[in-house]
């Protein structure tokens, strides 16, 4: 992993792995029914609490898990996508000192398999996991919407802002609950999530993002994303890029309140990303003073299959730097 100050990266090919791999998903597009009403979205102004309603829990060898339900405080979703599924894995020997990071969803991950595997190494650090099911996904997916591809541009500019309120949300439980070291993680649309989590919350929290871009703009019209999109059911691709960057717009960290703790991030970035280009990182990067930026010498998918480990480094650093709270 190479460590550099942001300023610039080394200009490098984008990696082949990303662009195959981009052409294997991209036989269902996204918004085939069009724009919905994105000239009505608004970013929600207020982030009440949830009640968790703990369902189930378990004890196991390497620590304790509870599983629950709240119902979403985010308005304008779908009715399918309103009651909320959440994971607790806490260290054995866990109380109200213990460090607790709220884990968001990467486009397309469903349930909670893929980020169950990050839990046990960060038990293992003393760090406990709170994992959310992403809205429009698994068993939050709309009637209607076949897997994960999002049939409109309104859904998507809404399961971002009602993520960011159900994270907002989830740590204020927390909070109640007692946590005081509170932190935000995720991979891809999951590390930007969370960023703009960490920028919205009023207090101190630790920070850890691999892959983010600063906005969606950049993933839908100037990576192989730009693949991933119904251009003809939009109006015609010279038409509508341009009104997509515009609506996606709205998702830039720029235009958000610094976090509390800018320095309390650490972020990690792929130099051959194809999905997201290095510069958007960047740009995240100079958005959080005092920020950690390295740098992984592969592609966006590469840093999922090769590196899988390094979002589960990244937190425990960006706790040490939140430090005592």
């Amino acid at each position: 992993m190479l460590c550099l100050d942001g300023s610039e990266s080394p200009t490098r090919p984008s990696s082949r792995l990303d662009r195959i791999c981009s052409r294997l998903v991209h036989r269902q597009l996204q918004f085939r029914s069009g724009w919905g009403d994105v000239d009505d979205f608004r970013w929600p102004e207020t982030a009440p609490a949830c009640s968790l309603e703990w369902t189930r829990s378990r004890s196991l060898p390497w620590g304790r898990w509870r599983g629950g339900l709240f119902q979403s405080p985010a308005p304008g979703l779908p009715p399918e996508s309103t009651r909320a599924q959440a994971e607790l894995w806490l260290p054995l020997d866990a109380d109200c000192r213990t460090p607790v990071v709220l884990h968001f969803a990467a486009t397309g991950d469903q349930g909670f398999l893929r980020r169950r595997l990050l839990t046990l190494p960060l038990l293992k650090a003393g760090v406990g996991s709170l994992l959310l099911e992403s809205p429009y996904y698994g068993r939050r997916r709309p009637r209607g919407q076949c897997g994960t591809r999002l049939r409109t541009v309104a859904d998507l500019l809404n399961l971002i802002a009602a993520s960011v309120c159900e994270g907002l949300a989830l740590l204020r439980a927390l909070e109640d609950a007692g946590y005081r070291r509170l932190g935000v993680c995720g991979i891809s649309r999951g590390g930007q999530v969370a960023a703009l989590t960490a920028a919205l919350h009023p207090r101190p929290v630790a920070l850890a993002a691999v892959v983010p871009a600063h906005s969606a703009s950049v993933v839908f019209t100037q990576g192989v994303m730009e693949n991933d999109c119904d251009w003809e059911a939009l109006g015609g691709r010279r038409e509508a890029q341009p009104r997509l960057s515009r609506c996606l717009e709205a998702t830039d960290i720029r235009s958000f309140p610094s976090p509390v703790r800018p320095d309390a991030a650490v972020l990690v970035g792929s130099l051959w990303d194809a999905y997201i280009p290095p510069w958007s990182i960047q740009t995240l990067h100079r958005a959080l003073p005092g920020s950690v930026l390295r740098w992984l010498s592969t592609g966006h998918i590469g840093s999922l299959l090769f590196h899988p480990r390094s979002l589960a480094r990244a937190v425990p650093e960006s706790f040490l730097r939140l430090g005592r709270t």
